[in-house]
C-alpha cells in the first residue's frame, strides 16, 4: 500500500489518512492515472468517465479528489511558505493603488481584480504586466506571463508601453517599447480545456524564462466557463476549484504574483453572466472595479 501511494511521488504513509485512495491506487494505475497531476486533468476533463471506470458514486469521488488534494499539500514542495512571501514583486506604477494594496502585488499571492463590463479590468491587468518588466525600485527586469481568453488589446499595450518608457530613462534601445515587450509572454485559452493546459505549462515556462518570471496574469478566468454549457453548475465550479488550487500552488513554488481579472455582475437571471470566482468573489456597485488579495 505504501508502495503504491509513493507512486504519487509524495512522502510514504501508512494509508489511514487517504483510505479511499489506498483503495483505488491500484485501479487508477490501469487507467493511466499515476499521480495528482494526472488524476486532476482527468478528474478535470471528463469526470463522469472517472466515475464510470472507478465505479464510484459522486460522493465517493469527492472524498477521493478531497485525498488526493490533500496529499498533494502534504508534500512539502508545494506547502513550503519561502520567506519571501510578503515580498512586494510588482508595483502598479501608481502610489495610490500601491497603498491600497499595501506596497503592489506580492510574491505566493492570487489578488484578484473584478467588476462589472468596461470597468477597467483589463487595463489594470496590462498595467501590472508592463510593470513586472519594467527595471524599477521593487527590482531588477523581470518578464509576466499573460494568459487571455477573450480578444488582446495589441494596440493599447504597444501604446501603454511607449507611454511607460518616454517616462523612464533606464531602457536604452531604438524601440524601447519592445524590449519590454519582448519580456511579456502572451498565450491564448480559448475553453476550460485549453486554459487547464496553460495553465500546467505555465511551471515549464517559469523554470526557462529569463529574466525570471514576476507575475502571471489570467485576463480573464470566467470567460471560458461562461462560454461553455454545462450539465451541471458544480461541475463549471469544480473545474474553477482545480484551476484556483494549481494557481496557488505554482505561486507558492515559484514565488510569482498572480492576478485574476474576473467579471461579476448581480443579475442572477439564467441568460446573464454570474459571478464565478472560488477564489474570492465579489458584486461591486456599478461602475467600480474591486481588488481582493488572497491570504
Amino acid at each position: 500500500m505504501v508502495k503504491a501511494l509513493h507512486s504519487f511521488g509524495y512522502p510514504p504513509s501508512d494509508g489511514t489518512q487517504y483510505p479511499l485512495l489506498s483503495t483505488l491506487v491500484h485501479k487508477l494505475a490501469i487507467h493511466q492515472i499515476f499521480d495528482v497531476k494526472s488524476y486532476l486533468v482527468v478528474e478535470f476533463t471528463n469526470k463522469k468517465k472517472l466515475q464510470q471506470d472507478l465505479n464510484l458514486t459522486q460522493d465517493q469521488l469527492h472524498r477521493l479528489t478531497h485525498e488526493i488534494s490533500t496529499l498533494a499539500l502534504s508534500n512539502p514542495l508545494i506547502s513550503c511558505i519561502h520567506a519571501a512571501k510578503d515580498k512586494c514583486v510588482v508595483s502598479s506604477g501608481c502610489a495610490k493603488v500601491d497603498h491600497f494594496l499595501k506596497g503592489g502585488l506580492k510574491a505566493g499571492q492570487i489578488t484578484e481584480v473584478c467588476g462589472r463590463s468596461s470597468t477597467g479590468k483589463t487595463q489594470i491587468c496590462l498595467q501590472f504586466a508592463l510593470q513586472a518588466t519594467l527595471p524599477g525600485p521593487q527590482g531588477p527586469q523581470g518578464s509576466a506571463v499573460y494568459i487571455v481568453t477573450e480578444d488582446f488589446p495589441h494596440r493599447r499595450l504597444y501604446a501603454m508601453a511607449s507611454h511607460m518608457c518616454e517616462q523612464s530613462r533606464s531602457l536604452g534601445a531604438d524601440d524601447p517599447a519592445l524590449r519590454l515587450l519582448d519580456c511579456l509572454y502572451i498565450r491564448k485559452a480559448d475553453d476550460t480545456t485549453g486554459l487547464w493546459v496553460t495553465l500546467h505549462n505555465v511551471p515549464q515556462l517559469i523554470e526557462q524564462t529569463s529574466p525570471p518570471v514576476k507575475l502571471v496574469v489570467i485576463d480573464s478566468i470566467a470567460a471560458v466557463f461562461r462560454g461553455e454549457v454545462s450539465e451541471r453548475a458544480s461541475e463549471k465550479a469544480d473545474q474553477l476549484f482545480n484551476c484556483a488550487a494549481l494557481l496557488k500552488q505554482i505561486a507558492d513554488h515559484y514565488q510569482v504574483a498572480i492576478l485574476v481579472s474576473n467579471q461579476v455582475t448581480a443579475d442572477f437571471a439564467v441568460d446573464q453572466a454570474t459571478p464565478c470566482s472560488t477564489i474570492q468573489a465579489k458584486s461591486p456597485r456599478d461602475g467600480d472595479t474591486d481588488v481582493c488579495q488572497d491570504r
